[in-house]
């Protein structure tokens, strides 16, 4: 197991946090932001105390502002309270593909 984590603890760490924000909340865009927080602060930890190649350290400190970036629409959504919840119907103005 301790090998696993070595390897992919970045990956289960934003896993534990997004799902179950997703679970708590039915938000999956929130989920994916916290999970993709949690990566990459897990990520620059881990370069920096040794456990992953520095290298990695930039995927977390130019990835997380690019999915802050990306969900930009959802982060609007949250704070108006305007965000869909996982299983709640589409409204009739909601379209696909949008953003």
């Amino acid at each position: 197991v301790g090998g696993i984590f070595y390897e992919h603890g970045h990956r289960l760490i934003a896993t534990a946090v997004g799902i179950p924000v997703v679970a708590l909340t039915r938000y999956v865009s929130l989920g994916s932001l916290a999970g993709a927080t949690a990566g990459a602060v897990s990520l620059i930890v881990f370069a920096a105390v040794g456990m992953v190649e520095t290298e990695y350290m930039w995927y977390g400190i130019v990835g997380a502002p690019l999915v802050l970036a990306r969900h930009h629409d959802n982060v609007v959504r949250l704070i108006n309270g305007t965000e869909r919840k996982l299983g709640a119907p589409r409204q009739p103005d909601e379209g696909r593909g949008a953003g």
